[in-house]
């Protein structure tokens, strides 16, 4: 065996055991691969990219909370104002009404015990699913060398499936073919007089304040599709929930459907823990109706549409205010929450905008420093070095970069923090040129004039390099 993985660059074969099929080759080790000017090219390249993205991200980050907080600043002043004054805006708290108060799934007869804004129906099929495991390790060719084993085993399990598995794609189909998804639910719904297939079931949602509250005149107004969507935190149905359609189905002889737990089955046989493959079985989920505070625009000649929309505000389309939160919420504790949310948000745009800076600048030295490492003699030495010193430099061109181009677009917003900003950039490339200049010279000086004088050196001396000649 060593002899005949060290004469061949591949070797397979097949195992199988209990739906389990592996195969295992062989292939020369490739070991490690020195960098090209090429590849190093090419990482300039994705550099540049970097760069390009990081200017735009940050240029439109503080474009976009600018004028985010100017909005959540506008809705605060206008909450202040008499209602008449307003424009629409509104901000009212109490139960979400359903209409129709019961909502339900009249083939089933699943009914959620409480008022719900919505109802669904997921459908599965159980279904032959394929898993891949790779696993690379090193063998002995035999000689004195070393040869890669590869081994891939397929795995062929069957579960319930959300969705269709297109079993002619299985490395193995063989005693693993899956039924059509379609023709499978046309031929049970035939059987069945029973729709299995997914469905969504949609009460609508209105909001009345509470004595006290700001409700305009005890209105009840139309959630939009936006706030529905804050509103609702689907919950899955129990088996207490399935116990009428269990009775509804055993009465209707005109339908065969079979519950269990918190499902419902097409055929006695699919109830087993291994059921057929092909087996179909429903199940729901449902979103309670919450008590809510909404501040947005109120509507009230629309009788077709929602009347809770977003209020648009003087930044423009894309920054209305439209805020709902679960509970009894005043308007000053969810205009906070939404600016911490923003400012937040803001943020981490702005780490993510920074790294990729950084990193754009690292990839765009990366052929300065493949070229100083082909240098006679000293390249090998100096290759090190150089890593380090541009790496250095890279972190503060991007640490420049981030901030000049977060000022630049504060100019128009905020003169003062922008020229503040402008600042903190010049220092910061300032101080990786310095770093550059301190190692070409052989480090700040350190003289006993400066030290009798009492002269700080204006940059730290960098740290050692370790690198391997």
């Amino acid at each position: 065996e060593p002899m005949r993985r060290a004469q061949a660059t591949r070797y397979d074969y097949d195992q199988v055991s209990q739906n389990a099929y592996t195969e295992v080759r062989y292939e020369r080790s490739r070991g490690s691969r020195e960098p090209t000017f090429g590849s190093a090219c090419t990482g300039a390249a994705i550099g540049f990219l970097c760069i390009v993205g990081a200017t735009i991200l940050l240029w439109t980050n503080e474009g976009d909370s600018v004028h985010a907080q100017q909005s959540l600043l506008e809705a605060r002043k206008a909450l202040e104002l008499p209602e008449s004054d307003r424009h629409g805006l509104v901000h009212i708290s109490g139960p979400i009404i359903t209409h129709p108060v019961k909502l339900r799934d009249t083939e089933f007869m699943v009914v959620p015990p409480v008022p719900a804004m919505s109802l669904t129906r997921s459908v599965e099929v159980f279904l032959w699913q394929e898993r891949t495991e790779t696993h690379r390790r090193q063998v002995s060719d035999g000689e004195g060398g070393h040869v890669d084993e590869v081994r891939t085993t397929q795995h062929y399990d069957t579960i319930w499936a959300g969705k269709a598995i297109n079993s002619d794609s299985f490395a193995h189909p063989e005693g693993h073919t899956n039924p059509s998804w379609e023709a499978t639910l046309d031929e049970i719904e035939k059987r069945t007089n029973l729709p299995f297939r997914g469905g969504r079931f949609i009460a609508k949602a209105t909001l009345r304040g509470e004595p006290g509250a700001e409700a305009p005149g005890g209105v009840p107004l139309e959630l939009s599709a936006a706030l529905r969507a804050k509103a609702e935190t689907s919950q899955p149905a129990t088996a207490a929930m399935m116990q009428e359609s269990d009775a509804h189905l055993k009465r209707d002889p005109h339908r065969d459907g079979y519950v269990k737990g918190s499902h419902a089955y097409n055929a006695k046989e699919c109830l087993a823990a291994a059921p057929r493959v092909g087996c179909a079985r429903v199940s729901w989920k449902w979103a309670p109706a919450p008590t809510a505070s909404v501040i947005a625009q109120a509507d009230h000649a629309d009788e077709q549409g929602p009347n809770l929309r977003p209020w648009p505000t003087k930044a423009g389309p894309g920054y209305e205010v439209e805020l709902l939160q679960l509970g009894r919420r005043d308007a000053t504790t969810m205009l906070d929450a939404a600016a911490g949310a923003a400012t937040l948000g803001t943020w981490l745009k702005r780490g993510v905008g920074l790294l990729l800076a950084c990193l754009g600048w690292s990839l765009l030295f990366g052929p300065a420093t493949l070229l100083v490492s082909w240098v006679p003699l000293v390249g090998p030495a100096l290759g090190g070095l150089a890593g380090c010193l541009l790496t250095t430099v890279a972190v503060g061109v991007g640490l420049a970069h981030a901030l000049t181009t977060v000022a630049v677009a504060w100019l128009a917003h905020r003169p003062g923090l922008a020229v503040s900003l402008l600042a903190a950039a010049a220092l910061s490339l300032f101080g990786g040129l310095g770093a550059l200049w301190g190692a070409k010279t052989g480090g700040p000086r350190t003289s006993a004039s400066a030290s009798s004088s009492g002269a700080v050196p204006l940059w730290p001396p960098l740290p050692p390099c370790n690198h391997h000649a």
